[in-house]
């Protein structure tokens, strides 16, 4: 997704394989695949161009870390935020970062 906000759009797949670090070790049908599972979720909206399909984000990078963090606690934590908060903190926190933990959640209003 990085590549796609990060470069002009419409993009395609091989375009966005030439943007990727490494690319010896990247196929096609693989990348294809990957984005047409992110078309699939939402995050990306195409069109036909001739043969070639070019992808476009439908959603902003803040709204695809929230739309991914909350997938993550959703299938590790069972949904339970207190869950991820608490492995998280598991290890001493610090006074200033439970400090600004807790001015995060009273702005919140949690």
């Amino acid at each position: 997704m990085n590549i796609i906000w990060h470069n002009e759009q419409p993009i395609t797949v091989s375009a966005i394989i030439g943007l990727m670090p490494d690319t010896k070790s990247r196929k096609y049908t693989t990348i294809a695949t990957f984005v047409n599972r992110l078309k699939d979720k939402g995050f990306l909206t195409s069109r036909k161009s001739g043969a070639v399909n070019e992808y476009f984000a439908a959603i902003s990078e803040d709204e695809f870390r929230r739309a991914e963090a909350r997938d993550f606690v959703d299938s590790v934590y069972n949904g339970s935020s207190k869950g991820l908060i608490a492995a998280l903190c598991s290890d001493k926190l610090s006074d200033d970062d439970f400090n600004e933990l807790m001015e995060w959640i009273e702005g919140k209003n949690i």
